[in-house]
């Protein structure tokens, strides 16, 4: 069984991945949703798969299909931001606790900051050529912050502060990588 299903929030990392994928020129090869990604369980893969905080070696791996990138292709990378609030009030509480899914998430080996995920990239002789965040997914935790619902408007606010202090309040991060040049 999945932990997770597709989140269609706006603002969600979901719509946002999608959105950009939808962006590129006609012909590419992602086109239709065509999506490489490695994941060991068959049920995650054909959603989707956040890998690179479940590996050991997330540079190896990245560099290698760096190889595999063509020249005008583009990486759209999403890991979790341990630096969000969330975590920094419970560290501060003195609580560090991995949970079955979210940012703690008890399958990671991996965790990143906006500084550790960018330097990653780098070190994948990569260039970040965007950054976009996204704030702590509101309706899934509180069902009148949904499009429509009489709270959506804490919603709205939540991602509008997560703009503007992405290092404190991004949950997930995406950074669109290409070749170093």
């Amino acid at each position: 069984m999945l932990k997770y299903s597709a989140n269609p929030d706006k603002y969600g990392s979901h719509e946002r991945i999608l959105a950009m994928l939808q962006d590129l020129p006609a012909g590419s090869s992602v086109r239709d949703y065509y999506v490489v990604d490695v994941e060991q369980d068959n049920d995650a893969a054909s959603v989707a798969a956040d890998i690179l905080e479940h590996l050991r070696l997330s540079l190896n791996v990245l560099s290698h299909l760096r190889d595999l990138l063509s020249s005008t292709g583009r990486f759209v990378i999403s890991v979790p931001d341990v630096a969000n609030i969330y975590v920094r009030l419970n560290l501060f509480l003195g609580r560090f606790d991995y949970a079955e899914r979210d940012i703690l998430n008890e399958t990671y080996l991996r965790l990143f900051t906006l500084n550790s995920a960018c330097a990653l990239v780098q070190k994948a002789a990569l260039r970040v050529k965007q950054i976009v965040v996204t704030p702590i997914p509101l309706p899934l935790l509180f069902p009148g912050t949904r499009e429509g619902a009489s709270w959506h408007f804490l919603h709205r606010a939540n991602w509008a502060i997560t703009q503007t202090w992405k290092r404190l309040f991004a949950y997930p991060l995406i950074l669109v990588a290409v070749h170093a040049r």
